[in-house]
């Protein structure tokens, strides 16, 4: 199966922009999920539960106004319900992770390396943010980087 999705992936141009975009979109998740991480982190709180919430009136936020960069856009940056800013922490991050998804795919297609690099960049994402905001680099973040970064490195 694998081999069939090589061969279109490597000789199809619309197969390749289909990829590329289910790609990209996991990449928004992917961000819009380390954001929630990050700042739970902070916090001290679960990254399950609870629901997404404004940090400003913590009333809890729809399906709808967590689609990354788009809800963000479509909200012209504030709270559906209080109208407060949001910070452009979450569509920043939200894209660059979906960009760094799409760039280290068109690097290394369909290899092992690709979820590596997909999980040492998250969790550089994740220390970034945490160390930005109140200097803090969790070990439970960090310390699982170091033996995928060992693994990659002898692939």
């Amino acid at each position: 199966m694998l081999e069939n999705i090589a061969y279109e992936y490597n000789n199809n141009a619309a197969f390749m922009y289909y990829i590329l975009t289910f790609v990209g979109i996991l990449g928004l998740v992917f961000g819009s999920f380390l954001n929630v991480v990050a700042l739970r982190f902070l916090s001290d709180e679960s990254i399950v539960l609870p629901p997404s919430k404004c940090p400003d009136c913590k009333t809890k936020l729809k399906w709808y106004d967590n689609i990354p960069v788009l809800a963000y856009i479509l909200l012209s940056g504030k709270c559906r319900y209080c109208k407060k800013p949001i910070s452009i922490q979450y569509p920043i991050v939200e894209a660059l992770t979906g960009l760094m998804f799409v760039l280290v795919f068109l690097k290394y297609g369909f290899t092992l390396a690709t979820p590596m690099l997909w999980l040492l960049f998250c969790g550089g994402i994740v220390m970034c943010i945490t160390d930005f905001r109140k200097q803090i680099i969790f070990d439970v973040i960090s310390m699982p980087l170091i033996p995928i970064g060992l693994v990659y490195s002898f692939f």
